[in-house]
């Protein structure tokens, strides 16, 4: 039996008796303890003082090492091809949506457009917004939507920042005549992790003539209201007349615990509302006003889009408003193609 055994890949195949002596293939009695010494598999009787130990022949111990090790490379293989192609499937896109980005930004293609901010009871210029826009050579215009929430969580997104600051600032300042003037300028909260930022953001302050006040917006409240440095930076920025308007409010993570915090100029009511103003929104927008009132800050409607909505919002006092009723986003020389006198000011015609 011992000696058939050696048939099926074994070298040695050994029985144990009590551990006082054993028996191999051969029929050699050799020292228990050398049967011991023997590196295989011992498999020990449950009813009886015996165990059989069996060592692998080394062909065959050379096969099964080849063999196993060749499945476990085609396995890791296989993982590491899977993890790549998800690795494509989930950032190449992105990768190369940056890629574009950069190129657009190098060869002209992005731009600005404004939309006005007006006085709702005299329909009068306060300011306007700066809006990025991309008009891609095969794609053509491309919804920001689309590409700043790549370049927002990228390295792409300080030199976007200070090309929408010091293009706007230029444009304005160099080519609209209606004074005093609000410029408002979109700023990422990823921002107020960059060392730079305020230097930046002085750097086109200094610029501005003394008539013309810059606004940064600020989104995303979950991300403002975690960040340990935004009111060391509002301070520094306030002391040299820069303001801070929170776009959207009202949506998602608004609250007024950051209201009471961080010092806002002006609150922007998210256009969802405005919309539902003949509805529910009529209370709420009384609501926002009312807590803005009391933090001594101003309220901007977006999304004005009929003169229902103008009226109401007169109605309830709300100093500013934007939207498509006014004007849409245009190219700074369309601006303000329908203005009076400048130093009137500029009544916007629906």
């Amino acid at each position: 039996m011992l000696a058939h055994g050696v048939r099926y890949e074994a070298d040695h195949v050994v029985l144990v008796v009590s551990n006082a002596g054993a028996l191999n293939n051969s029929g050699d009695m050799i020292p228990a303890d050398s049967a011991a010494a023997r590196q295989g598999t011992r498999s020990s009787s449950t009813r009886w003082a015996f165990s059989i130990a069996v060592v692998a022949a080394p062909e065959f111990v050379s096969h099964a090492h080849w063999k196993h090790g060749l499945l476990a490379g085609a396995a890791a293989l296989l993982v590491n091809l899977l993890i790549a192609a998800a690795w494509l499937i989930a950032f190449a896109p992105r990768r190369l949506m940056l890629a574009a980005v950069r190129r657009g930004l190098k060869q002209g293609q992005l731009h600005l457009a404004y939309q006005p901010i007006v006085e709702i009871a005299t329909r009068r210029i306060a300011g306007v917004e700066a809006l990025i826009r991309w008009t891609h050579p095969k794609w053509g215009p491309v919804n920001p939507g689309v590409f700043m929430v790549e370049v927002e969580r990228s390295s792409l997104l300080p030199r976007i920042t200070r090309f929408a600051l010091e293009r706007a600032s230029d444009e304005v300042a160099q080519k609209t005549k209606v004074r005093p003037l609000r410029l408002a300028v979109n700023i990422a909260p990823m921002n107020l992790e960059r060392d730079d930022f305020v230097a930046d953001v002085l750097a086109v302050n200094q610029k501005l003539p003394d008539d013309i006040t810059l606004v940064l917006e600020l989104t995303e409240r979950l991300l403002l209201q975690k960040h340990p440095r935004t009111e060391a930076i509002s301070q520094r920025l306030k002391a040299r007349g820069v303001k801070f308007a929170i776009d959207d409010f009202g949506t998602q993570h608004s609250n007024l615990d950051l209201l009471g915090r961080f010092p806002f100029d002006y609150v922007k009511i998210d256009g969802q509302f405005v919309r539902q103003i003949d509805k529910k929104g009529y209370e709420l927008i009384r609501a926002i006003a009312g807590m803005a009132k009391h933090y001594g800050m101003a309220v901007i409607a977006e999304g004005v889009e009929t003169s229902a909505q103008h009226e109401a919002l007169r109605s309830l006092g709300i100093l500013f408003g934007q939207g498509y009723f006014y004007q849409r986003p245009v190219p700074v020389s369309a601006l303000f193609v329908d203005a009076g006198s400048a130093s009137q000011g500029a009544s916007i015609v629906p």
